[in-house]
């Protein structure tokens, strides 16, 4: 049975996750949880990226056609994002994912998400998706530097602990991203990487193309939108190539306010193969280290 449990549980992928605002008891989120998930509405099998056409997202407006006026703006946005996260010392969203990996598309997961900079810490709580109440904890450098997990109600055996190192087979068989990628900082981070590329190619090589204003139902006002795109071989998980899609908020009535809260990634086929959601974001809440402790989470149950 053990053996059977832990071949089961894929990490789900945990990408890839604020703003100063009203602080909340470190267990709310910023907005309560609606009963509904915001989706593309299309089955798995037909999902693809969000074409910057009318067909699946509209575009408001455009930047001008010129080099330089694209790659300022490219900069803006990155420079804004960074700006903006330099604020935030912890928060907790909430993080929705589902990716197509080994050949199939792998069911939409709904996760509580809570990060702390210092010292690095991640907090992961299945509330929706096939793997509800599953548990997870990373702090970098504590617990022999593993990955610490108790299973849920949508496990085989649900309240049972399992210590994992993060970068292990076990560990990244069924996921696209291993834990040290969750997190709108290292979004922000791979952004920057991918802007300094773009300059370096002195923007000849299309490697990153700013593409307006975007509607997604992600949002309730429009998202800025850049296009990556990505040459085959350059991803191990997209050996032909692809392009993804990088969303940043402009809602400044959001905790998300000018964060990239949105990520999806298509492969050479126009298939949709990575989704991930961060938003109804809560920031500066005062995360304590207890809320990090395996021990004191789960001594009670």
């Amino acid at each position: 049975m053990l053996k059977k449990m832990m071949l089961w549980l894929p990490l789900v992928s945990l990408v890839l996750a604020g703003c100063t605002g009203p602080q909340q008891p470190a267990a709310a989120w910023s907005r309560p949880m609606a009963s509904g998930v915001p989706s593309l509405s299309r089955p798995a099998e037909q999902r693809a990226g969000p074409s910057v056409e009318p067909a699946s997202a509209a575009v408001v407006t455009r930047a001008s056609d010129g080099d330089s006026a694209e790659l300022e703006k490219l900069r803006e946005l990155h420079d804004r994002a960074a700006r903006r996260y330099a604020e935030i010392d912890d928060y907790i969203c909430r993080f929705r994912c589902r990716e197509f990996v080994q050949g199939r598309h792998e069911p939409e997961n709904i996760l509580e998400f809570r990060y702390r900079k210092q010292p690095e810490s991640r907090y992961f709580k299945w509330v929706g998706g096939a793997l509800v109440g599953r548990e997870m904890v990373y702090v970098r450098g504590k617990y022999d530097d593993r990955l610490q997990i108790r299973t849920g109600s949508g496990d085989p055996i649900s309240g049972f602990r399992i210590s994992l190192d993060p970068h292990s087979p076990r560990a990244t068989a069924n996921s696209r991203r291993t834990v040290d990628e969750a997190g709108i900082g290292h979004l922000i981070e791979e952004f920057g990487k991918r802007l300094t590329e773009h300059e370096q190619a002195n923007g000849t090589g299309g490697f990153l193309r700013y593409a307006g204003r975007v509607e997604r139902p992600e949002s309730e006002a429009a998202l800025e939108c850049v296009e990556q795109s990505i040459p085959p071989g350059a991803e191990r998980h997209l050996p032909r190539g692809g392009r993804r899609f990088w969303f940043f908020n402009q809602d400044s009535r959001t905790h998300e306010y000018q964060l990239p809260m949105l990520i999806i990634t298509e492969d050479e086929t126009g298939r949709e193969v990575e989704y991930y959601c961060f938003d109804r974001m809560n920031t500066n809440v005062g995360l304590s280290t207890e809320e990090f402790d395996p021990e004191r989470l789960w001594r009670r149950r």
